[in-house]
């Protein structure tokens, strides 16, 4: 079982998000903003995180350079809207996180995402994933 933080400001989005993972058999703890994201994270020591980039509080990319200070090791999957056109993938990279998907998304997607993260192999890049280079 993966422990899966979903730190997501949108309800029905995050609601969504912890269905489907908690119908393969991931424990999914949330956050609302970025605060409460980064003090998940100090507390409850997740596998993953599935981060929205824009977020209450503390932006997403804010939130992946702090989690980086307490946790080196944690994937950090970012979400992102398709409509934020000013989202610099590379940034979060450089920041740390492992790959990013555009919302709206597949559940199967970010089901593959997750396994490859937690794999240590690289997210496929395409069909709304962003990846270092793309």
């Amino acid at each position: 079982m993966v422990h899966v933080l979903i730190a997501e400001d949108d309800a029905a989005v995050a609601q969504v998000l912890q269905r489907a993972l908690e119908g393969v058999g991931h424990r999914v703890t949330r956050a609302a903003d970025g605060r409460t994201a980064l003090d998940a994270v100090r507390l409850g020591q997740p596998d993953i995180v599935l981060l929205d980039v824009q977020m209450p509080l503390l932006q997403g990319i804010d939130v992946v350079r702090a989690v980086r200070a307490i946790d080196a090791a944690v994937p950090i999957i970012m979400m992102t809207g398709s409509a934020e056109p000013d989202f610099d993938f590379a940034a979060c990279h450089a920041a740390g996180a492992s790959a990013a998907l555009i919302k709206p998304f597949r559940i199967q997607v970010l089901m593959a995402a997750i396994r490859a993260v937690m794999e240590g192999r690289p997210v496929a890049p395409g069909d709304g994933v962003l990846t270092p280079g793309t």
